[in-house]
């Protein structure tokens, strides 16, 4: 089970005010990309599961890097939080959402 305060939150510009927005967790948390996470916020525990992989792809470039795996919280009146598990070979600083 991981903090929810403990990580990076980058608030989507879009948000209506529940909380919307991504959450950025190293890898070197977990060792390894786990199935679902636990995490505490407010109070509340969700649990947030396995979605896939994500990649930054730059089509005219001819790039493609792997930011990570990517988790979603399931259930109804839940902020839509992505919780991304970075790759350890992700910098941070290029982060976009």
């Amino acid at each position: 089970m991981i903090k929810f305060s403990d990580y990076k939150f980058i608030p989507c510009p879009y948000d209506d005010g529940r909380g919307d927005g991504d959450l950025l967790v190293p890898l070197e948390v977990f060792g390894t990309h786990p199935e679902s996470i636990e995490v505490v916020h407010d109070d509340r525990v969700g649990t947030f599961k396995l979605s896939g992989q994500t990649y930054y792809k730059d089509s005219s470039a001819g790039t493609c890097e792997f930011v990570g795996w990517s988790y979603w919280e399931d259930g109804p009146d839940v902020p839509a939080v992505n919780l991304m598990v970075l790759s350890p070979d992700f910098n941070l600083e290029n982060y976009n959402g």
